[in-house]
């Protein structure tokens, strides 16, 4: 029996397409067009609804790009100390699911009711 290969790229599109951040990166490109050309002409209120719509982006992505580009030091910084916090914490909440079986299966609940709205969203 021939089961074909998986393309991993091929896979790694689908789980994007399947949660909607293909969606969301085509929508990114075209705002950051929008912003651009508003930047051009001197419209700052279209910046205002840019940040406004991808604080997320912003926060998670783009303000760390800059710190580090910024301050290279703080590579340094994070990775001695808070990478070793970081793994304590980890460690500690690792340990805490594997002993505690309910709080285990209410964390994957949990998560799985966020995936859910996420892709409700989306729809």
């Amino acid at each position: 029996g021939g089961e074909q290969p998986m393309d991993p790229r091929e896979v790694f599109r689908q789980v994007l397409a399947d949660f909607g951040i293909d969606v969301y990166i085509e929508e990114l490109k075209q705002d950051m067009s929008s912003v651009v050309e508003a930047v051009k002409d001197g419209d700052s209120e279209e910046v205002k609804r840019f940040v406004a719509r991808h604080k997320v982006f912003l926060i998670s992505v783009i303000v760390p790009l800059v710190a580090v580009l910024r301050f290279p030091g703080i590579i340094v910084w994070a990775l001695r100390g808070v990478m070793p916090l970081m793994a304590f914490l980890m460690r500690a909440m690792w340990v805490t699911l594997a002993r505690n079986p309910q709080l285990r299966a209410r964390l994957i609940d949990w998560l799985w009711q966020q995936l859910l709205r996420m892709q409700a969203k989306q729809a």
